[in-house]
């Protein structure tokens, strides 16, 4: 009997996930790329042509999780260096985007 691993949530929120015996894969949404190719059965980071490593496309937008400690306020002034902003999470779905993207409970 086969596992349907699929069920388990197991890609990237802007892939697909493709069961099959004894594994799965995650396939990127049509005109996105897979932005860190791996092995069968491990997940992958699926990205927007337009953004450059290690930025991550999502429902239109680019998004960078850092992996540094830092207060709200420097973490602004860091985004605005970036040119760019903190995200605001707007629905679930974003919520669940950016969940799988955090580095740890800290990521800004």
């Amino acid at each position: 009997m086969d596992i349907d691993e699929c069920q388990h949530d197991v890609c990237d929120p802007d892939s697909t996930c493709v069961n099959s015996p004894g594994s799965f894969s995650c396939e990127c949404k049509p005109g996105l790329l897979d932005s860190s190719p791996a092995a069968a059965g491990a997940k992958n980071k699926c990205m927007h042509p337009g953004c450059e490593h290690p930025w991550v496309y999502h429902n239109g937008f680019c998004y960078w999780a850092s992996q540094e400690t830092a207060a709200l306020s420097d973490a602004r002034e860091k985004c605005s260096e970036l040119n760019a902003t903190l995200a605001s999470v707007l629905d679930p779905a974003e919520n669940s985007f950016l969940g799988f993207h955090a580095v740890q409970s800290l990521t800004w």
